[in-house]
This record gives C-alpha cells, sequence and structure tokens, in this order.
C-alpha cells in the first residue's frame, strides 16, 4: 500500500491462467485485503493506458466481492 498526504492507493495483480492486469484501488477502496489465490468481482472500474501498458482504477463507484482462499480451502476441507 501506498500513502501520500492526501490519498491511499493499493496495487493489485488480477491473474488468471492467459492474462494479468494490475488494479489501482485508491482512498477506502485501497483497505481491501488480498492475498495470492482469492477471487475478486470488481465493477465500474475505469481503464487506463499508459506507455502501451493496460491497468484499471477504482472510482468512487466501485464495488467489489472478494472470495477468500483461505476460506475455500477450510470449508473444502470440512467436505471431506
Amino acid at each position: 500500500m501506498r500513502k501520500g498526504d492526501l490519498w491511499t492507493r493499493h496495487d493489485v495483480l488480477l491473474a488468471d491462467s492467459q492474462q494479468q492486469v494490475t488494479c489501482k484501488l485508491w482512498g477506502d477502496k485501497a483497505e481491501v485485503k488480498v492475498t495470492v489465490g482469492d477471487k475478486a468481482k470488481m465493477s465500474n472500474l475505469t481503464v487506463d493506458v499508459y506507455n502501451n501498458i493496460l491497468s484499471l482504477n477504482s472510482t468512487d463507484e466501485t464495488e467489489y466481492e472478494v472470495s477468500y482462499f483461505h476460506n475455500y480451502l477450510h470449508n473444502y476441507w470440512n467436505l471431506l
């Protein structure tokens, strides 16, 4: 997480088996806690291209839902 005098930003790498993109979460959105293996569903992001590199940025309207991987494993092992 990066913090300035008036801003906070958390860069999250979103990836699947074929591609990846950096998502920059700003302000209160930067408080999300994610780790490798978590699944995220996000809406109301802006798309930015700088030096031919694509990235996503949160907005005031951004909504997200995270399915935490450790919860998935916990539930999986409890089913066995």
